[in-house]
């Protein structure tokens, strides 16, 4: 059996180059991986582009619609509020349908709060992170807005019913709670406005076949843009959200792909 041994090398020059080799190997493949990692986190941002411009959108267009109905708002609790000063007069509630409310929406921020909490996050640029976040500070602000609104709404459907008598203190009661939805009303609008003009002054993208999805719909899809109820209910304790089982069947949800 023979064994063919390494030739020694002859001289500096020959060393070097056979060093110089193997670095220009080892730097390419660090090259090549770097590539690679670039590559993946290239995709991997710009796919949380493409979820956060999703569910901007959503924020977006349910901003469009407060815009949209403000006016339909306030004209309800204007009406509202003459109800209640009359009642305050006479002493009793006039026969009333139910009032209707703001629409419930959910104002989502998932995909931020999962994208800030993944290493994609520190492949964005610094000024773009700083966009997201004022964004996302209006959609937070409006979280908290939501529930407190459909509360007071709620409180306001006590006028609904086949008429009553009503004390004094439930009369203030119900102003307060009128001054309140009227300032949620604003605020709720205020906010919404702000978030697009932040998110359209930065350029940020976002989706706009579902912002179209709330600002085309028409006055008469809102409850609170249409006449008042004047049959009452057969009985005291109405709620908003009346159809919203029946909508939630009859309108599954369809997550994007």
């Amino acid at each position: 059996m023979h064994f063919h041994l390494p030739k020694p090398l002859h001289g500096w020059r020959e060393f070097i180059g056979e060093v110089g080799i193997i670095v220009i190997g080892v730097l390419i493949a660090l090259g090549a991986e770097q590539v690679v990692e670039s590559w993946h986190w290239n995709r991997e941002v710009a796919g949380a582009r493409e979820a956060l411009g999703y569910e901007i959108a959503d924020s977006v267009g349910q901003g469009y619609e407060r815009e949209h109905i403000y006016s339909c708002v306030e004209q309800r609790l204007d009406l509202l509020a003459a109800i209640v000063d009359k009642a305050g007069e006479t002493g009793r509630l006039p026969p009333l349908g139910s009032p209707g409310s703001t629409p419930f929406r959910s104002w989502v921020d998932a995909t931020w709060r999962t994208t800030m909490a993944g290493q994609a996050a520190s492949h964005f640029g610094r000024r773009e992170l700083d966009v997201y976040g004022a964004i996302y500070v209006f959609v937070q602000y409006l979280q908290q807005l939501s529930p407190r609104e459909l509360t007071v709404w709620s409180r306001l459907d006590s006028v609904a019913g086949r008429g009553r008598a009503i004390a004094p203190a439930e009369v203030q009661s119900l102003r307060y709670d009128i001054a309140e939805a009227r300032l949620l009303n604003r605020m709720t609008t205020v906010a919404g406005i702000r978030m697009r003009q932040a998110a359209n002054s930065a350029r940020i993208p976002y989706d706009n076949y579902v912002v179209h999805g709330y600002s085309r719909r028409p006055n008469s899809y809102y409850p609170i843009c249409t006449p008042m109820r004047s049959a009452p209910p057969a009985h005291y304790g109405a709620a908003p959200l009346e159809e919203s089982v029946n909508n939630t069947r009859t309108q599954p949800l369809v997550l994007p792909k």
